[in-house]
């Protein structure tokens, strides 16, 4: 029994000591952790977790190591980890640790584009957060859940989401520059240009003020779309390349490659096509590590512009297939029948016009369902006008190309 509670003792020293020696190295690494160091924290969590005498030091660990793994890329492991972290939270009765968690498990799944994952423990912390009557806490679960409704393109429970938790925080919170980045979000997919550009300079102004490199790239990214959507695309470009080079220099591979995505849009949009495949072909390097299948449907079908563009109607075929087909397993109707116009346009340059109607026209039965979105009405002239061009006498495809959505 001795030698036992004796072997006990000795571990837990060995533990704690291992944690307090892995978190002063995870504290002083900059901008990523190094992947040995990563796998020796991750490796002592495993057992800390059980531990009552080594859990406030792997709690401090654990909040540490998060915003690193974030932008890391980690998703699926990393989750685990937390989830066993709220479940050793919630036994020791640390309910701030635990909404902390569920808030980081919230944020990943919604990163990884599982929007039904990502309200659920968005929720959760939100009601962990109500209960303990800490506003910037729920205001953060809030501004996620904004995100998540923004992307399933619920736009007015979005803005109610950022709203209130604009209400909840003081006006000196850096956190306001999520809300407003929502609120200006939500504002370029209602083609509200101007309200956009206002919010995400604000945005972008107080991540400077606070000296957030990382947020402050995010809104001059943001900012990029509001100057793309006003068709000043020298501007947009402009704000795209400035954030590519402060996630470079602060380490964040995975919005460097959604900035890339963006920065090839402006240049196809510029008839730079050379220059926006290059774009796309940086930013797919990085998307298999993010899961990011949203962003990497979206690259699929600006891939697929371009290869028309150029006239590489294979090319351009099998972009546009891809495309629809991630838009399918996500459930994204609006993207779908807009990459659906793509796959007809290119039907039509390769003068398959039965092929090239029956897409259309497939398009145009389903597009009813999207009535009421900002994109339905674009969409429903589009694939009006494609439809008639794919009657028997032959069209100029260059205005159809132009006019296609990105």
């Amino acid at each position: 029994m001795t030698t036992t509670t004796t072997y006990r003792t000795l571990f837990q020293d060995y533990l704690c000591a291992g944690l307090q020696l892995v978190l002063a190295q995870v504290q002083a690494a900059e901008p990523l952790v190094p992947d040995e160091l990563r796998r020796q924290a991750w490796h002592l969590l495993s057992y800390a977790f059980e531990s009552a005498a080594a859990w406030p030091l792997a709690r401090d660990l654990l909040l540490a190591l998060a915003p690193k793994m974030e932008q890391a890329g980690f998703r699926d492991e990393w989750i685990a980890y937390l989830e066993q972290a709220v479940q050793s939270a919630l036994l020791r009765g640390d309910e701030r640790v635990a909404a902390e968690c569920q808030l980081e498990i919230g944020y990943l799944y919604r990163l990884a584009t599982n929007f039904a994952s990502a309200r659920e423990w968005l929720r959760a912390s939100l009601e962990n957060f109500e209960r303990q009557e800490h506003r910037q806490g729920m205001a953060r679960a809030l501004n996620h859940l904004a995100y998540v409704a923004w992307r399933e393109h619920h736009y007015d429970e979005a803005e109610d989401f950022a709203d209130r938790a604009l209400q909840l925080l003081d006006l000196d919170d850096v956190e306001r520059a999520m809300s407003l980045s929502a609120k200006g979000l939500i504002a370029i997919d209602r083609r509200e240009w101007r309200l956009a550009e206002e919010n995400h300079r604000a945005a972008l102004q107080i991540r400077q003020e606070y000296g957030d490199k990382r947020k402050a790239a995010w809104s001059l990214q943001n900012l990029g779309y509001a100057m793309r959507g006003q068709g000043k695309h020298a501007a947009a470009i402009a704000c795209f390349v400035e954030a590519l080079k402060s996630l470079e220099r602060v380490g964040d591979p995975i919005n460097q490659a959604i900035i890339e995505l963006n920065l090839g849009i402006s240049y196809y949009l510029n008839k730079e096509y050379g220059h926006a495949l290059d774009c796309y072909a940086r930013a797919e390097a990085h998307y298999g590590k993010s899961q990011d299948q949203l962003n990497i449907a979206k690259l699929h079908v600006n891939r697929g512009l371009c290869h028309l563009a150029l006239n590489e109607l294979e090319k351009a075929e099998i972009a546009f297939n891809n495309s629809i087909t991630l838009f399918q397993q996500l459930g994204d109707l609006g993207e779908r029948l807009n990459a659906m116009d793509g796959l007809g346009l290119t039907y039509l340059a390769m003068e398959l016009r039965k092929q090239a109607a029956a897409v259309f026209e497939s398009a145009l039965k389903e597009l009813p369902l999207i009535q009421g979105t900002p994109i339905h009405d674009t969409l429903l002239e589009e694939l009006s006008l494609h439809l008639n061009q794919a009657q028997p006498v032959r069209e100029d495809l260059t205005l159809a190309v132009q006019n296609l959505g990105t």
